[in-house]
């Protein structure tokens, strides 16, 4: 179930990023490599937005295992990348291209995300990837160490089972944060413009 949470995220994510326009400059962009990163990414969002709307277990743990399978595939083809060019960030391949390659490692596995981890805050502090990505991504790997966030990007789920009734049902929470009070100020300085409470707000926290 966290990985529903970690889905609904990203979804947000890409929702707000289709506001921000792309420059139309073409000057040093592989246009090849490019298409490629963003066939991959449509291969990345193929099921997880279904999964949204389904609440049957079965059902949902069987997409999961189609979309699982595309993920692997579209991993390997990107570390394929990573190995040749490096992170394949704006100014090689532009914002939807580099946009991609971060999905793609934000939905691998925790010890993938960690090998990555320092490519990926190069690439933010470069430009070579939006901050605010960037900033997710950190998040996400302070997470998976059990360490406190710093942009409060991440909210995960747990059962929660009525003493009562004996019924159970999934509430989400907000990760552990350092300085929740200079929060709001680190969001907006790596693009995140929405306030931590209206963010978590939005996921019914």
């Amino acid at each position: 179930m966290k990985n529903i949470i970690y889905c609904i995220i990203t979804i947000v994510l890409i929702s707000c990023d289709t506001k921000q326009s792309e420059s139309k400059t073409t000057k040093g962009i592989n246009q090849e490599l490019s298409e490629v990163l963003k066939r991959m990414k449509a291969l990345d969002q193929k099921y997880r937005h279904q999964l949204m709307d389904i609440e049957d277990m079965r059902k949902r743990d069987s997409i999961w295992m189609l979309q699982a399978k595309i993920d692997r595939e579209n991993l390997k083809i990107l570390e394929d990348i990573i190995s040749e060019y490096g992170f394949p960030g704006r100014s090689l391949v532009g914002e939807d291209g580099s946009r991609a390659a971060f999905l793609i490692l934000q939905h691998s596995s925790e010890e993938t995300m960690e090998k990555h981890y320092d490519l990926i805050l190069e690439a933010g502090e470069n430009n070579e990837l939006a901050m605010h990505r960037a900033a997710m991504f950190q998040d996400r790997v302070l997470m998976n160490r059990g360490e406190k966030q710093v942009y409060r990007t991440q909210i995960y789920s747990k059962r929660v089972i009525k003493s009562e009734t004996g019924e159970s049902y999934d509430s989400a929470y907000v990760w552990p944060i350092e300085d929740l009070r200079g929060v709001n100020k680190r969001r907006l300085e790596v693009g995140l413009n929405e306030s931590v409470e209206i963010y978590a707000a939005g996921f019914g926290v």
